[in-house]
């Protein structure tokens, strides 16, 4: 109430608002053995943290120093978390102690729901990860992702798997030892991936029948077969095919070329429009006069390259130039035909002639 200095009165009623108590809620995660981590000394539990109330936003302050809402890659500890939020209202989390196997336990369990990218198991650091058995080394997982194997029937030289399924290899049996397939299921003998040039197997289902083995390269680089020291054959990375000369021609549209020619009983060569269309009605057929002018002028038939159009071009297209010919041999027909016409007519016309003498 407000009174002036006449006696006025005035009054008014304020209500004063807060907001909602802040709230806090931290659960750690419960692997399937009833407990916050998978096994002895691992790192693998996480705590979820769920906040309502109070005003945003809010800032997380745990008592390891870590300032993110919820944790993960965490180890059998207790743990305490303080939320602020932006009014500098603050509430704490009870103590959350994560659980985990005693290291006289050693039960191991399977676990659902894991993250791979924080339950693992191995080595956070350059050290090697070892597997063990009857308190022998028999695999070791190297620093640098190397895999080294220890078992006693291992030794230098190719790995395979024998018919009780025990993987051996090395030693100075390899000669007798069964032919081991190369790409793309193939072993590799001291680094190298080997092919047996007395022949090789390539078994299903020890190789994937619908994956056939390559003999190449996976980089830019040509193939050269090589016999008495010197190149035969070169395979260029465009996929051209180079037999006695290297490096190939540079005549373009073209794969395979063959120095010192082809000896062969036949030759398919593949042809486009053939030139059937030179008998169809209404085919315009040069005039003599007009082929004896283009003959005078240009040296060459129609439709057949000239000597100087062969040398740019390389050589002789034999598809295009037997079509070329073709046609100029139907066409050479139908000026036959059509000069046989012609006679015909002037020998009808002598007839008439003697016939109508006196």
């Amino acid at each position: 109430m407000v009174t002036d200095s006449l006696n006025e009165v005035a009054e008014a009623e304020i209500t004063l608002t807060e907001p909602t108590a802040l709230r806090l809620a931290a659960a750690p995660f419960t692997y399937p053995n009833g407990l916050n981590l998978s096994c002895h000394e691992c790192y693998n539990g996480s705590i979820d943290v769920t906040v309502t109330d109070g005003v945003p936003p809010y800032t997380y302050s745990w008592d390891d120093n870590a300032t993110t809402a919820d944790r993960s890659g965490l180890g059998a500890l207790t743990y305490t978390l303080t939320v602020t939020d932006a009014n500098g209202c603050q509430v704490n989390s009870e103590r959350i102690t994560l659980t985990s196997l005693s290291a006289a336990t050693g039960a191991w369990m399977a676990n659902t729901g894991t993250d791979p990218a924080q339950h693992y198991l191995g080595t956070r650091d350059s050290t090697d990860f070892v597997f063990k058995s009857n308190g022998q080394e028999r695999l070791r997982l190297l620093g640098n992702g190397e895999l080294k194997l220890t078992s006693p029937v291992l030794n230098t030289g190719v790995v395979y798997i024998d018919a009780n399924g025990v993987m051996r290899g090395g030693g100075t049996g390899f000669p007798d030892e069964p032919p081991m397939p190369v790409e793309p299921c193939g072993e590799e003998l001291q680094g190298l991936k080997y092919w047996n040039t007395g022949g090789n197997y390539f078994v299903y289902p020890q190789c994937d029948q619908d994956n056939m083995p390559v003999l190449g390269t996976h980089t830019p680089t040509p193939v050269s077969f090589i016999t008495s020291g010197a190149e035969r054959m070169r395979i260029t990375p465009e996929g051209k095919v180079a037999i006695g000369t290297a490096p190939v021609g540079a005549i373009d549209g073209y794969r395979l070329y063959v120095e010192d020619g082809i000896a062969t009983r036949d030759v398919l060569v593949k042809h486009g429009a053939w030139p059937d269309f030179v008998f169809a009605s209404g085919y315009s057929l040069l005039p003599l006069d007009e082929l004896r002018d283009f003959l005078q002028r240009h040296k060459h038939l129609p439709h057949v390259p000239s000597a100087a159009e062969l040398d740019a071009q390389g050589g002789v297209a034999l598809a295009e130039h037997a079509s070329a010919l073709t046609r100029t041999v139907e066409e050479q027909a139908l000026y036959i035909l059509q000069l046989e016409e012609r006679l015909q007519r002037v020998e009808q016309r002598m007839v008439h002639l003697e016939a109508s003498k006196p």
